[in-house]
């Protein structure tokens, strides 16, 4: 904590809302379109910033943050540098909306006791690979929500708690597509390619993420040669 004793709290705050897409290309970074959500810099290991939330997440390192935390990442500032740096730069800040605003406690849906269900609808009616499946219920980023059989994609932050949730209906003639309240979309779903693999697929759904990387199996590809990440687009 000491490191936060040299400046107020409203300080802080001031110099992560400092526009981080601004302060990237201030840096030098080079950025395209990457989704209607999403910058992507090029040439950068998989870096996305978003559009809504200024805040950025880097596939390479697996990190997320706001701009004071990519200045200490890619600028490598300790974060008192970081801090008094951007808040002597002339750069906007970014404008807080509803969805920066404080945010209330995600909580996910109830667990189904199998998972049948949700397998079937991915493998049988969409075509999913039952590898990709398995693994992404291992990692706990896929399940059956209790009762509805929905599909539950989820996403998580450095630590592990869960900040996007997203559910999608199994019951084929009623169409079911929903964002859990709270949920962060800064914090995506996404499926990890091996770690030194810097190719990123941007995909608009979790299913769309899953379908890609399950082409590049039946090509017989490695489809693990990528990541995959969805913007959480319904």
């Amino acid at each position: 904590m000491a490191q936060h004793t040299l400046f107020t709290k409203e300080q802080i705050k001031s110099a992560n809302q400092v526009n981080l897409i601004e302060f990237a290309k201030s840096q030098g970074y080079v950025l395209e379109n990457g989704g209607r959500r999403a910058y992507h810099a090029e040439q950068s290991g998989g870096l996305y910033f978003f559009k809504d939330s200024n805040r950025y997440f880097h596939f390479s390192s697996n990190t997320y943050g706001g701009t004071i935390d990519f200045a200490m990442h890619f600028c490598r500032m300790i974060f008192k540098k970081a801090v008094a740096y951007l808040l002597e730069l002339e750069l906007p800040q970014k404008a807080v909306t509803s969805s920066m605003k404080e945010r209330g406690q995600l909580i996910l849906p109830d667990k189904a006791p199998n998972y049948r269900r949700v397998a079937w609808y991915l493998t049988q009616v969409r075509r999913i690979a039952p590898e990709i499946v398995s693994l992404l219920m291992h990692e706990k980023k896929l399940y059956q929500q209790d009762k509805t059989g929905n599909c539950v994609f989820v996403g998580y932050d450095q630590n592990g708690a869960a900040r996007y949730c997203s559910m999608r209906g199994t019951t084929l003639n009623k169409p079911f597509k929903q964002d859990r309240e709270y949920s962060d979309k800064s914090y995506p779903f996404h499926l990890c390619g091996n770690p030194d693999r810097k190719r990123v697929y941007v995909c608009e759904s979790p299913i769309d993420a899953m379908s890609r990387a399950t082409i590049a199996k039946l090509r017989g590809q490695d489809w693990k040669a990528a990541h995959y990440i969805s913007l959480g687009c319904l």
